[in-house]
């Protein structure tokens, strides 16, 4: 399964992108899912390559990297406290306040491809969208995030 209980967080204290990309990278590596490398190739690549998506009054972040860096396919979840910075995807300069972080450990760019339409579908539903920001525990948080398995 891509998506297992012990990858989800909920009500994380973060002040920065880097503090949650860092604590969704460790819970991999942990899990041994990705390698040590993966939370810089994360970063670098969310300089680059920004992931931060406006959707229906949540912001979200989905940073992933090149598929080298992953030992088994993999999708870490932080819903957060308070909202942390991002960036905006398809710009270099433009903040997003970002409430929901899904990280991304992939080994097929196919998969990568197939899972963020499917992720995209979904940020275009309001109401999922509202279910997820309310969602306080990380069985709720699982079920609700099931179709990405």
């Amino acid at each position: 399964m891509l998506l297992e209980k012990e990858f989800i967080r909920t009500d994380v204290n973060a002040s920065s992108a880097h503090q949650v990309i860092e604590l969704l990278s460790g819970i991999l590596v942990k899990g041994g899912r990705v390698k040590e490398s993966f939370c810089v190739a994360c970063e670098e690549r969310e300089t680059r390559y920004p992931t931060g998506i406006p959707a229906a009054g949540i912001g979200l972040a989905i940073p992933h990297t090149t598929t080298d860096h992953v030992i088994e396919p993999a999708i870490a979840v932080a819903r957060l406290q308070n909202g942390v910075r991002f960036t905006e995807m398809g710009t270099l300069d433009t903040p997003l306040d970002v409430e929901l972080v899904i990280m991304l450990a992939v080994q097929n760019p196919n998969t990568q491809l197939d899972t963020l339409q499917r992720l995209m579908a979904v940020f275009q539903d309001s109401e999922v969208l509202r279910q997820i920001r309310e969602c306080d525990t990380v069985d709720g948080l699982h079920q609700l995030l099931m179709f990405l398995n």
